[in-house]
């Protein structure tokens, strides 16, 4: 399975950006979060779809013209690079309520509480998964579907002090689009 995250990285150059946002989830690499990745991949041109509303028809024409970039500084595109981030946030928060509406958490409780389960077969047998996941979510934790990491605040989080801390160096921070497979 593929997700498409954005990795936030303080940096000086778009190289050295990718390098720094590659040793940062290198962290994630026992099979939890990836167990292997790509800059771009499947969403190459992610910030382009941002921008423009246009994808993916308009895609094959922006690649031919050097318009899709895996990679943005805050400084280029103030408006963008908050875009970018905060479609991501929502995804992260729509995830959530998806995995909260999986749980049917009253019946799910009655069945814990009222047999021992011998088997994990179909829906029941996810409602320990759900919980792990919702509980990743809740308490901050970095994950396959975070969508965002933010090394700085150590998780998935974009709190108001690190945008002042962005737009104290605008040219020191980048967004990178990376491609996770789990």
């Amino acid at each position: 399975m593929h997700s498409h995250h954005e990795i936030l990285v303080r940096a000086s150059s778009k190289e050295e950006a990718i390098g720094n946002a590659k040793e940062e989830i290198s962290y994630y690499s026992n099979g939890e979060v990836w167990d292997w990745y790509v800059v771009g991949g499947r969403w190459s041109g992610f910030h382009t779809q941002v921008n423009t509303g246009t994808w993916p028809e308009y895609r094959d024409q922006y690649k031919q013209e050097g318009y899709l970039d895996d990679v943005i500084c805050y400084i280029d595109s103030p408006a963008l690079f908050r875009a970018c981030i905060e479609s991501q946030l929502k995804n992260q928060r729509e995830d959530l309520s998806r995995l909260l509406g999986m749980l049917k958490l009253k019946d799910k409780l009655r069945l814990l509480f009222n047999r021992v389960r011998t088997s994990h077969d179909g829906d029941d047998g996810m409602f320990g998964h759900y919980l792990y996941n919702i509980g990743k979510h809740v308490a901050g934790y970095y994950n396959f579907s975070s969508y965002f990491y933010n090394p700085k605040w150590g998780g998935p989080d974009m709190p108001d002090k690190m945008w002042a801390e962005i737009e104290l160096e605008p040219t020191q921070w980048w967004l990178i689009t990376v491609d996770l497979h789990n």
